[in-house]
């Protein structure tokens, strides 16, 4: 899913858990990915600046990022199974 935000945004966690990953990755630009107890992740990433840090838990709302300082940024969110497969909202 995309989200449009505001510049300088603050981006949180979506949920509870542990930064199994912080850094650009390809196209995704700066990303983060949390693992969460249940064994899911999130992944979020078109941040302009990580402020979390790998191993470093979280919970829901804590501060992980921020979007960069463009017209019209946007967060990309994907959620992955145990196998970091993403999972497809629309077909639930």
């Amino acid at each position: 899913m995309v989200f449009k935000a505001r510049p300088n945004a603050t981006v949180v966690a979506p949920y509870d858990g542990e930064i199994a990953f912080t850094g650009p990755f390809r196209d995704y630009g700066n990303m983060v990915l949390v693992k969460h107890k249940s064994g899911l992740i999130s992944l979020i990433a078109g941040l302009g600046e990580v402020r979390a840090n790998l191993g470093q838990k979280l919970l829901k709302g804590e501060p992980l990022g921020s979007m960069p300082n463009a017209p019209a940024p946007q967060a990309y969110i994907e959620l992955r199974d145990r196998t970091a497969k993403p999972i497809d909202p629309g077909a639930q």
